[in-house]
């Protein structure tokens, strides 16, 4: 498991540094036609994205990946779980999540899984949320969908970015 994990750790940096550029202390809301997501990304959400575990903790994950420092003897696995492998085969392509195509979907349940709602990015990836307010959703979820297809799903027609310091907005349409 760890040969495969140490195979990915420049794709694990890489989204690292574009989560901490981009994600950390904002409030990203995707909008379709009849719906938006608003999510808040944090440090401490960024290993469960990955799927594992991490002896020094998940933030010290996230600031570790994010300066390149990853201590590959911190790294643990759930045994029997093997859905990390999937989720790495993905990640590289996660730096797209502010970019257009993408789409949302409320509700969704994927096996044991029941999600608040998700975003889609070019049927590839998912990521799986959970509601903190009944505004605000967190990720707790990468998922591969290249083997299981996601049916049902809302264009996003802008993405609306807000820096909860600077309150200064960016949108992309």
């Amino acid at each position: 498991k760890l040969t495969f994990f140490i195979k990915y750790i420049p794709d694990i940096i890489n989204f690292a540094i574009f989560y901490k550029e981009n994600l950390i202390d904002k409030e990203i809301t995707y909008s379709s036609k009849n719906h938006s997501l608003s999510v808040k990304f944090d440090k401490s959400n960024f290993s469960h994205l990955i799927g594992i575990s991490y002896v020094h903790g998940a933030e010290k994950f996230f600031d570790d990946s994010s300066e390149n420092k990853i201590d590959r003897t911190a790294i643990r696995f759930k045994d029997g779980n093997e859905s990390f492998r999937l989720k790495l085969q993905v990640i590289a392509q996660c730096t797209s999540l502010l970019e257009l195509p993408i789409y949302i979907n409320d509700r969704w349940i994927i096996g044991n899984a029941n999600y608040d709602g998700s975003i889609i990015k070019n049927k590839i990836y998912m990521i799986g949320l959970k509601d903190v307010t009944p505004f605000t959703k967190k990720p707790m979820s990468l998922i591969n969908i290249t083997t299981q297809p996601v049916h049902k799903y809302e264009t996003v027609t802008q993405i609306r970015i807000k820096d909860v310091n600077t309150k200064l907005v960016t949108v992309i349409k």
